[in-house]
C-alpha cells in the first residue's frame, strides 16, 4: 500500500493514528463457542522526500514532452520552474491549463509555440490543489458543472 502527505498537513499524532495496520480476525469453522482470535499487524513504513524539480530536470521533461530539443525549451521550462516551483503534479497540470488556454500550441508543421509574455500575464498558479482544480472546473461546461454539484452530494464513486 502506497500512502502520501504533504509536509505540514499531517502530525504525528496523526500519522501514528492512520498508520498502516490490518485487523484479522480468525475463527475456526468447528469451533461452536463462536470465539475468535484477532490481531493487529503494523507494516513497515519508510518516508520517501519528494522534492521539486530543479531547472535541468524540468527542461527534461518538457523537452521529452513537447519532442523537442532542450535548447529550445529553455526559456518556456524557466517560465513553468517560476510558476510551479518544479512541483510534478502542478508542473503536468500547467501545460495541461497552457493547452486547453491555447497558450501552448502545436503548429501546422508539428512544431510548438507559445508567448512566454502571454503565459506570465495570463497565469497563475499556487501551491495549493484546489486553485487549480477551481480552475479546471470553471472551464468546463455549465451543464457539466450542474452534474458534477449534483453528484458531489452522493459521495467519491457512483454508477
Amino acid at each position: 500500500i502506497v500512502g502520501a502527505y504533504r509536509d505540514g498537513e499531517m502530525t504525528s499524532d496523526t500519522l501514528q493514528k492512520y498508520s498502516l495496520c490490518s485487523e484479522n480476525t480468525n475463527s475456526d469453522p468447528g469451533d461452536s463457542s463462536g470465539s475468535s482470535s484477532a490481531f493487529v499487524h503494523r507494516a513497515q513504513v519508510t518516508d520517501i522526500a519528494v522534492v521539486g524539480l530543479d531547472k535541468n530536470d524540468l527542461n527534461d521533461l518538457i523537452a521529452s514532452v513537447l519532442e523537442m530539443d532542450k535548447s529550445e525549451t529553455l526559456s518556456l521550462s524557466t517560465l513553468v520552474l517560476n510558476k510551479t516551483d518544479g512541483n510534478a503534479f502542478y508542473v503536468l497540470n500547467f501545460l495541461d491549463m497552457l493547452l486547453s488556454q491555447r497558450l501552448l500550441m502545436k503548429t501546422d508543421d508539428g512544431s510548438w509555440t507559445w508567448d512566454e509574455h502571454q503565459i506570465f500575464q495570463r497565469t497563475n498558479v499556487s501551491d495549493n490543489l484546489a486553485t487549480i482544480l477551481e480552475t479546471k472546473l470553471r472551464d468546463l461546461p455549465e451543464k457539466v458543472r450542474s452534474i458534477l454539484q449534483i453528484a458531489s452530494f452522493i459521495g467519491h464513486s457512483f454508477t
